[in-house]
């Protein structure tokens, strides 16, 4: 150890740096900020996707109750924006022995997957 030359005493060499201990503050600090941080925007996104799924059903239950108030028995397609977002309306009928089954999908435009695909089986006589 090196001695002080002024009254003959050791004295160590100090490093600089964070302890074990700060160390560890820190990164309890920096969690209990990032933790709640994490589960708020996955709630933002959750809610996204859930008010997502009730435009789409809206639309859906709309164009189905279109085609049976008008008796349309086509193939339709259409895109509708709600709430600044583009949304892909696509009916399909499949007809045999009279009867229809009626089946509209609604996707996010540029989208492979339905939000919401509704189906029902009609009588055409």
């Amino acid at each position: 150890m090196p001695m002080n030359k002024m009254n003959g005493q050791n004295t160590e060499y100090r490093c600089e740096g964070y302890t074990l201990v700060e160390m560890l503050v820190a990164s309890v600090l920096f969690l209990a900020v990032l933790i709640p941080a994490m589960l708020f925007l996955g709630r933002i996104t959750h809610y996204q996707k859930t008010r997502d799924t009730i435009v789409a059903l809206n639309l859906a239950r709309a164009r189905m109750e279109q085609t049976l108030a008008w008796s349309e028995y086509t193939d339709f397609e259409k895109t509708e924006i709600m709430n600044r977002k583009n949304y892909l309306i696509r009916q399909i009928i499949e007809e045999q022995d009279g009867l229809a089954v009626i089946r509209v999908s609604v996707f996010r435009e540029k989208s492979g997957l339905p939000l919401v695909t509704l189906s029902r089986l009609h009588n055409l006589r």
